[in-house]
């Protein structure tokens, strides 16, 4: 009788103990058979291998102590940025502002360069001089009585930009941990902008024009934009963004205008912002 009660004993005990243990981040563990480490979840069923195959995401897991006694670990889980995963998907945009050219007299081309999933650089072209014309003037008076007056949105000129966009809160395919679309996603970007142009202005006495010249601009900011940019079957870019940061120019006096910003009254506080609508290539 005791060989056979040793004999049971001995395989309840192999039962219990050889076997592989799941130890999870919230620091509970699941005694069970491990089958499969897989690239994003681990399978396993439990003690009865009757039972249904179970899995459970990697990114869940600290570490398995396996039955032979190996310890396999997992490191913090980060989004796979492996370039294979991209190899398809288009690396340029080339887009425009919309609100420029609705409200503000300005046509902004954007093109967009992706160096890798999380980063890319985008450089700017504005035309200043086409889209909506407001009938926005300054004007102000000299001792004479003479009346200079200043039509922004009579202006023509150009501005550039150049910028690095740093996604922040990348959308990704969560059973694959990888990006949806390296252009896709909530990002920040650090901008520098100049704008040139030239700003019309009439001198006037008593009702009547003695002389119309234009005043040379020239205005720069340096800004942090915060935007989401999506992208649909892999062709459709819609991009919307603000920016703050520091302004300057040679007439913030005279305008509060720059076109790829606006900048308070005698205050450099520059703001830039846009609905952008473009296409992948």
């Amino acid at each position: 009788m005791k060989p056979l009660l040793t004999i049971i004993a001995g395989l309840l005990w192999i039962q219990l103990f050889c076997q592989d243990v799941i130890h999870l981040k919230d620091e509970t563990f699941l005694r069970c058979k491990v089958l499969e480490i897989g690239e994003s979840e681990v399978k396993y069923v439990s003690t009865d291998e009757s039972t249904p195959v179970y899995a459970i995401e990697k990114a869940k897991i600290f570490k398995i102590e396996m039955a032979n006694g190996d310890v396999v670990k997992f490191k913090t889980h980060k989004i796979d940025l492996s370039p294979e995963y991209f190899e398809n998907q288009k690396k340029n945009a080339v887009t425009f502002n919309m609100i420029g050219v609705l409200i503000n007299n300005h046509l902004d081309f954007y093109y967009e360069r992706s160096l890798k999933p999380n980063r890319s650089m985008e450089f700017g072209l504005g035309v200043i001089g086409v889209g909506y014309k407001s009938s926005e003037f300054y004007s102000e008076y000299d001792e004479n009585q003479i009346q200079t007056t200043y039509h922004p949105n009579a202006d023509f000129g150009l501005s550039f930009r150049a910028g690095y966009k740093l996604k922040t809160s990348p959308s990704y395919y969560f059973n694959k941990m990888r990006y949806a679309h390296l252009l896709k996603g909530a990002y920040i970007k650090p901008e520098a902008i100049l704008s040139v142009f030239s700003l019309k202005t009439d001198v006037m006495q008593q009702g009547l024009t003695i002389d119309t010249f234009y005043n040379n601009v020239t205005s720069g900011a340096l800004v942090v934009n915060f935007g989401n940019q999506w992208v649909f079957s892999d062709k459709l870019v819609i991009d919307v963004h603000l920016g703050f940061g520091f302004g300057f120019s040679n007439h913030s006096d005279k305008t509060t205008s720059h076109y790829a910003f606006v900048m308070a009254e005698g205050f450099p506080l520059a703001v830039t912002g846009g609905l952008n609508l473009g296409w992948a290539f």
